[in-house]
């Protein structure tokens, strides 16, 4: 008789460990769809959508090792007052039909921190940006460079064309 008693309390004692896994894992799944429903619905926009990789943006030590023959590269700080003026002045040259390929480097990004510094450097195939400049490249070597406002403006001027 007492191992009928035991049997007995040992398939009640597997039933109530099974209900209370069970009711764990409920809770486990509701919670984990509430999770991912409100993560679908608070975004607008597609995974694929926020995986895309731009290969405009390049690391300043880049600059000049970039596949095309001829490009520009635009050296950026978000500090700049005049970048958003920049930014759509090379939208509008980059619509143009023979427009040259346009890099970014943006250099407040940590990855750039050894690019930026005080005073410009770009000699002995360096490349250290002290604020926004618009470069030229041709085969790896800048064959123009623009640093200040005005010869920024200038050059973007005349790439649009105006």
């Amino acid at each position: 008789m007492e191992d009928k008693y035991s049997i007995k309390e040992l398939i009640t004692f597997i039933i109530i460990i099974l209900v209370v896994l069970g009711i764990f894992y409920g809770i486990t799944v509701l919670v984990t769809n509430k999770k991912n429903n409100t993560k679908s619905s608070d975004t607008s926009t597609s995974t694929e959508e926020n995986t895309k990789i731009d290969y405009e943006k390049i690391l300043a030590q880049n600059a000049l090792s970039q596949k095309d023959e001829n490009y520009f590269v635009y050296a950026y700080t978000n500090s700049d007052e005049n970048v958003s003026t920049y930014n759509n002045d090379l939208v509008t040259y980059k619509n143009k039909e023979d427009a040259l390929k346009v890099y970014y480097v943006e250099l407040d990004n940590a990855f750039n921190k050894n690019n930026f510094a005080s005073e410009s450097n770009f000699e002995d195939g360096k490349v250290i940006f002290k604020a926004t400049t618009l470069l030229k490249v041709n085969n790896g070597s800048i064959v123009e460079k623009y640093e200040t406002k005005e010869e920024i403006t200038n050059a973007l001027t005349s790439l649009k064309g105006e």
